[in-house]
């Protein structure tokens, strides 16, 4: 059921956080190791998916391809409350440790000298955004760039304190996300363009 999905996700969702906070604790690591150790951990991935649809059932392959691209398509009442429990719990984490996160931006050893021990508070945040992850794309797939994209753009209107940022990026996706799933519904009616190829074009 549900609730298999959104725990397999997010034990599975624990492999490439560990692996990436491992490079973090180094002393010699940067953001740019950090950033390409994912780029490694997401191809290996992306190559045991493949091997999977290889062997897979035809007949599963389309469910698979519509996962693999995100769409909102295959949505149901039934999920919404696991998904909205795990936003709202991620949500209220994130901004309670907000003002730690602004420490934190100013590197490790600023966070550290005012009292903020940087790789604890770098794990619970990780460990957060990946349950929160593992909650959506269970039952979206992998809509694209919205992550990315979003924290960026919103922070040229309210600018860098993550006690606004956050809030602000939580509702400025959501509507991104509304808008591009109407774009995919209606730019090529009566087919419709997953709502992740219209973000991938972002």
């Amino acid at each position: 059921g549900s609730y298999t999905i959104v725990a397999n996700a997010f034990i599975f969702s624990l492999i490439p956080t560990a692996i990436i906070i491992m490079f973090a604790r180094m002393k010699s690591s940067s953001p740019t190791v950090m950033i390409m150790a994912g780029i490694a951990v997401m191809y290996i991935f992306n190559a045991l998916t493949t091997v999977m649809m290889l062997i897979a059932d035809p007949n599963d392959l389309e469910a698979v391809y519509e996962w693999q691209v995100g769409s909102l398509g295959s949505l149901s009442w039934d999920g919404m409350p696991i998904m909205v429990g795990i936003t709202i719990i991620g949500i209220v984490v994130t901004q309670f440790l907000s003002k730690k996160l602004n420490v934190l931006a100013a590197g490790d050893d600023m966070a550290n000298s005012l009292g903020v021990n940087a790789n604890n508070l770098r794990t619970i945040i990780m460990i957060v955004v990946a349950l929160m992850t593992a909650g959506i794309v269970s039952f979206t797939g992998l809509i694209g760039f919205v992550g990315l994209v979003v924290p960026h753009v919103v922070r040229l209107f309210v600018g860098a304190d993550n006690r606004y940022l956050i809030l602000a990026s939580a509702t400025f996706g959501a509507a991104l996300l509304v808008v591009a799933d109407l774009v995919g519904r209606t730019i090529i009616a009566p087919a419709t363009l997953q709502v992740g190829v219209i973000t991938a074009f972002l």
